[in-house]
């Protein structure tokens, strides 16, 4: 390191030198897999209950009201938990039953400045009014977000009761209240929860990280790696475990006198950037000296090729003190990747038989010109909304049976394309799905929209159009797609499953039909 801001101290080498051990043991890397960051008081920290205010209920779309319905993952709602199921923590038993306390935690865009809380209503108050309590923040959540926690105790039903209680996080910011509807499509719609003591994880597998954001960890027991690919052009989020840099805490007449930062240096150009990773609680606008970890975030410059880190805690007020985290002076480095480039076979997959997810697939070949498919070259038999659910475990997915005619000429291959909505991080997407000859003029695709593997992996996609293609080698050797497309406009969901549809039963679930007079089979009657 050059420069006297970023000076290691043998107080940085000694201190690392003593967690070697650990930083090399097989058993940090297991840990580091089972809790990314956790920082002294502030690891498993949640926040103290807040007394509840009435507040006003959602009115998003009223004329009169400043409420908005986010459905680009700003903020969202990630669970509501009992404090604890044990009966050894509910309080207040009297002769109508004993209470507890509900946790919420919800995830919000590190870049919105706003105050967080989380509006609830329970039966148990006697009256239709709906409560607020503010929620605090604990640390980071996904990649690109700040995590929020409130607790809420009163008036919530006794366990005994069964009551209902229904909640909703929002964000109030200068243009208005910003409610979570990422999961819960009715802008009006709010969680419930049919008793205190069940559990809600509605979105855990949706708005996983802010787009285009990947992470660096720097965890409690000494491992650094990055969650996601680090890329040219995009942002990294640095996720400090404060509990490594312990000491140059001072502190001034009472309040908090040290701050810990990130440095960050990007080669080849120079380029630096710092910010905290900690931040102090505040205590009826006072600041305390409860701290808790939050993330970094800066942008990689174009032409990065690689990054390197450092941490610097430092103590002011009179006493001077500095500490660091600094790879023994080194500083930690890391590849950064070139932008994802344009791939001819980027976003080209395969169809499975019986739904399975499809797999990456590249054609050998190139497509010169597209056509719209005017001459029944190939026509579309059967389009299913297939919704299954093995082991309990949901899969669902869009399927087509296409065929083609004598028309058809050569055929390379056929299939749809599929324009959606990724539910992990609200990014448009669109895919190329080559489907699988069943018979010489029968092939079959499909697009998998909802996948659960458990426990945490899988993915949620909203179709928003598709079409059906055919790619025609010609007696010249080149190649052409014709298309089904509606001249272009593509076919939405309506299209093929707005009107009646007919249902039939398959293994472990059902498959929905869209009917013949559907508009996605246009034309395609008179082909046969």
């Amino acid at each position: 390191m050059t420069g006297n801001t970023i000076e290691a101290t043998g107080n940085d080498k000694e201190r690392e030198q003593d967690a070697l051990d650990r930083r090399l043991g097989i058993g940090a890397i297991l840990a580091a897999a089972l809790a990314l960051v956790s920082a002294g008081c502030a690891g498993d920290h949640t926040t103290e209950t807040s007394l509840a205010a009435v507040a006003r209920a959602q009115a998003i779309g009223k004329t009169d009201s400043t409420d908005m319905a986010d459905h680009d993952c700003r903020i969202v709602l990630r669970s509501v938990k009992p404090l604890s199921k044990q009966s050894t923590t509910v309080r207040d038993c009297d002769e109508e039953g004993c209470r507890t306390t509900i946790v919420v935690k919800v995830d919000v865009d590190m870049e919105i400045q706003g105050t967080v809380f989380v509006l609830f209503h329970s039966a148990e108050s006697g009256d239709d009014a709906w409560r607020q309590v503010e929620a605090e923040p604990v640390g980071p959540g996904g990649a690109g977000y700040l995590r929020y926690e409130a607790k809420i105790t009163d008036p919530l039903p006794t366990i005994e009761s069964g009551q209902p209680v229904s909640v909703i996080p929002f964000l109030v910011t200068d243009q208005g209240r910003l409610f979570d509807h990422n999961v819960l499509t009715n802008d009006l719609a709010s969680y419930q929860i049919d008793n205190v003591i069940d559990s809600i994880e509605p979105s855990n597998r949706i708005c996983t990280h802010r787009p285009n954001t990947s992470e660096l960890v720097f965890d409690t027991v000494w491992n650094e790696f990055p969650v996601g690919t680090l890329r040219a052009g995009s942002r990294v989020a640095i996720r400090y475990a404060p509990s490594r840099l312990p000491d140059c805490r001072g502190s001034h007449n009472g309040f908090p006198a040290w701050n810990m930062e990130a440095f960050v240096r990007f080669l080849p150009g120079g380029q630096t950037a710092s910010g905290p990773v900690v931040a102090f609680r505040n205590h009826q606008g006072r600041p305390t000296s409860e701290f808790y970890p939050i993330p970094f975030l800066t942008q990689v410059p174009d032409d990065a090729t690689s990054m390197e880190v450092w941490f610097h805690n430092a103590s002011g007020a009179g006493n001077d003190c500095d500490a660091w985290d600094s790879n023994y002076g080194t500083n930690y480095h890391f590849d950064v990747h070139p932008p994802r480039a344009e791939d001819p076979c980027a976003d080209s997959f395969q169809w499975q038989t019986n739904g399975s997810i499809p797999r990456p697939f590249c054609p050998d070949y190139q497509v010169s010109a597209d056509y719209d498919a005017t001459n029944c070259e190939f026509y579309p038999t059967r389009v299913s909304d297939v919704q299954t659910g093995h082991y309990g475990i949901p899969e669902y997915w869009l399927e087509a049976s296409l065929d083609t005619s004598s028309t058809a000429g050569d055929v390379a291959g056929l299939g749809i394309y599929v324009e959606y909505l990724d539910r992990s991080d609200n990014t448009e997407q669109h895919a190329w799905i080559f489907g699988v000859q069943k018979s010489p003029r029968t092939w079959l695709t499909g697009f998998d929209y909802l996948a659960t593997i458990y426990p945490d992996a899988g993915h949620r996609y909203e179709i928003h159009s598709f079409a059906f293609f055919m790619d025609q080698r010609r007696s010249d050797g080149s190649f052409v797609r014709l298309w089904l497309s509606r001249g272009g406009a593509n076919y939405t969901w309506d299209d093929a499953f707005g009107a009646s549809t007919h249902m039939r039963y398959i293994p472990y679930g059902r498959a929905y039909d869209a009917d013949s007079s559907a508009p996605v089979f246009d034309g395609a009657w008179s082909c046969r």
